[in-house]
């Protein structure tokens, strides 16, 4: 339908974004992708028989594009190496965090609070983080963990809270995007320990917060963290420990990471996103004519 919609409308130029991409003879498409992680074997999750049938189905759809947009340079480097004929067709166009305001009057830091925001599945490490809090709390008694978020995993965490003998300590709850600005204000490092991310805006949106973050070594959290986040190497839950019980022992890292933070989350901006954006779907329109 989609096809024939746009030739109707005599449409310059198609976005789209998810997989798979219509076929629209003509008129040029444009492809937005946020991740590969269906390619990626640390964090597929679907059926054996879609694992199979997704890396055709993504190489088809990537080679049908005109132009690909990807959020990360990481990204785009999966893009590559799934459709190696497409590199000169992509365009990096980041994400950013300046849709999420700051609380005017924030809410006094809650002391020793680690705050995981997103969605409760074995891809964004929630199962290494509690193991992690785990070894913390029981060296710094009063520390706190909350996962704002549901999932799949939110009964096997919530078991696994009971298990461990921290469920004083832990709180798993849904949150309304509204309510993000002051969880991540009141919190005092926001843990990121993500095996897969296309880009991670929960580390922009915890920066813009100015709250200091912890995050995986790994994807596209270094590159979206610029330096302006404390790295983990692996998902060891005794090296997320320790990670995490020195950024809330160490008083100035925790400010300098702030600082650090808040600077780079202020050089990502939706108007910046959306100008980069425009210029891909015009050169697109461009190259029809």
């Amino acid at each position: 339908m989609l096809g024939r919609i746009a030739r109707e409308r005599r449409c310059d130029v198609v976005l789209h974004e998810s997989f798979p991409a219509p076929r629209l003879a003509a008129i040029p498409l444009v492809l937005t992708v946020h991740d590969l992680r269906a390619l990626d074997p640390e964090s597929r999750a679907a059926s054996l028989a879609r694992r199979f049938v997704a890396p055709a189905v993504i190489r088809r759809s990537l080679e049908r594009a005109s132009r690909i947009v990807v959020v990360s340079r990481f990204t785009g480097d999966a893009v590559v190496r799934a459709a190696p004929r497409t590199a000169d067709r992509i365009a990096v166009v980041a994400n950013a965090a300046d849709h999420l305001a700051p609380p005017s009057s924030p809410p006094p830091r809650i002391d020793g609070l680690v705050l995981a925001v997103g969605h409760l599945e074995r891809r964004k490490g929630v199962d290494v983080l509690l193991e992690a809090f785990a070894r913390l709390h029981a060296r710094a008694p009063r520390t706190r963990l909350r996962f704002a978020g549901s999932g799949p995993m939110g009964g096997i965490l919530a078991r696994r809270v009971r298990a461990l003998g921290v469920a004083s300590a832990v709180t798993i709850e849904p949150v309304e995007e509204r309510d993000l600005p002051r969880l991540y204000a009141e919190a005092s490092l926001v843990a990121v320990p993500s095996r897969y991310e296309g880009f991670g805006l929960s580390v922009l949106e915890a920066m813009r917060c100015g709250t200091p973050v912890v995050a995986a070594n790994a994807s596209a959290l270094p590159e979206t963290a610029g330096g302006a986040a404390c790295l983990v190497d692996g998902f060891d839950p005794e090296s997320w420990a320790r990670t995490l019980e020195t950024v809330l022992a160490d008083g100035d890292l925790a400010l300098a990471l702030a600082a650090r933070g808040r600077a780079r989350a202020a050089s990502f901006t939706w108007r910046d996103s959306a100008r980069a954006l425009v210029d891909v779907l015009g050169s697109a329109a461009s190259a029809k004519s």
